[in-house]
């Protein structure tokens, strides 16, 4: 778990870092914002899909979503049927091995609050000193497989995209769930590639890999970057399932939108990097392959791996100036 600032990677020593405590799962401080399937800001349109009873056609995933209200999340009924389309969705998407539908929907597998205050409860059973941020609706914590859902944040911060809202948040934490980690590497436990630890006041070498973060022995690294990763796969499953084009309006994340999914969905989409292949990498925690794959599509002479790695750096900083750097921009 994120619990404070976080650290700017490095893939060599540094003295840059702020004093952290161990991770113990996956934070989500968001602030939710329209977003077009063209990476640029819009609105849905006027588009309206209203189902009822006497639909003469079987109702498709993209009508039941964009229908979907927050009158309708009251109802305990309406709601638990929709969050099993969601799951029956993902995993159909997915084809994963790692998750099974008992294990989204399973007892106390997705745990969704009413209020935030029954949401602080609920993580703190995991994680007795945790105190979210203002925006933050969604927590992940990786070691007992549960996920836990903000309502009443996630309503604030979405008051006319309910449906939108569920299915950016839902799937984009089942995304940190359905991820096994890798622990071999060849950057792993390497003396030249360290991050400075301040919980053992000492240089760590690279452990493991989770999705796109990197783990020493007390420290981890690159955290920002997993949540671009996870939320560009959330993006682009969002935008295929339910076919929006490119003036319908998709749910995103503030908090990695500038300097992350402000364009990582349209590079990763413009250098035919499918789907499949983001979701897959990121799954089997594969950071290395993933960072030369991204590395080939980028200018320089460096080996494509640390190519690669410097853009995750940029992104996982926010750092505009690497960013265009790494993608052979003048500044």
């Amino acid at each position: 778990m994120e619990t404070g600032r976080r650290p700017d990677p490095q893939p060599k020593r540094s003295k840059r870092h702020q004093p952290h405590k161990p991770e113990t799962g996956i934070t989500r401080r968001k602030l939710l914002i329209g977003v077009a399937a063209t990476a640029a800001v819009a609105s849905l349109g006027g588009t309206a899909y209203l189902l009822s009873e006497q639909s003469k056609h079987e109702p498709t995933l993209r009508e039941q979503v964009l229908s979907f209200t927050w009158e309708d999340a009251n109802s305990e009924e309406r709601f638990h049927a929709f969050v099993e389309l969601l799951a029956n969705e993902y995993l159909k998407s997915t084809k994963t091995t790692r998750v099974t539908k008992n294990d989204l929907l399973g007892p106390a597998k997705t745990n969704f609050y009413k209020t935030t205050t029954d949401f602080k409860k609920g993580v703190a059973t995991e994680v007795p000193d945790f105190t979210p941020m203002k925006t933050q609706w969604g927590h992940t914590h990786y070691a007992s497989k549960r996920v836990f859902i903000d309502l009443e944040n996630l309503k604030r911060q979405a008051p006319d995209n309910a449906g939108l809202a569920l299915i950016e948040a839902i799937w984009h934490e089942w995304g940190h769930l359905d991820v096994s980690e890798r622990t071999t590497g060849e950057l792993l436990n390497r003396k030249d590639f360290v991050f400075p630890s301040p919980i053992s006041g000492s240089n760590e070498e690279f452990r493991k890999y989770r999705g796109g973060t990197v783990y020493t022995d007390t420290y981890y690294g690159f955290l920002r970057f997993d949540e671009v990763w996870n939320d560009t796969i959330t993006f682009r499953r969002i935008i295929e399932a339910l076919r929006i084009s490119g003036d319908e309006t998709v749910i995103g994340a503030r908090d990695y939108w500038q300097n992350g999914t402000d364009f990582f969905p349209l590079f990763t989409s413009q250098q035919n990097i499918s789907l499949q292949t983001l979701y897959q990498m990121h799954a089997t925690s594969d950071f290395e392959g993933f960072a030369k794959l991204i590395g080939e599509k980028l200018p320089g002479n460096k080996p494509p791996l640390l190519r690669g790695m410097q853009l995750f750096i940029g992104i996982h900083q926010a750092n505009t100036n690497l960013i265009r750097q790494s993608l052979g921009q003048t500044q």
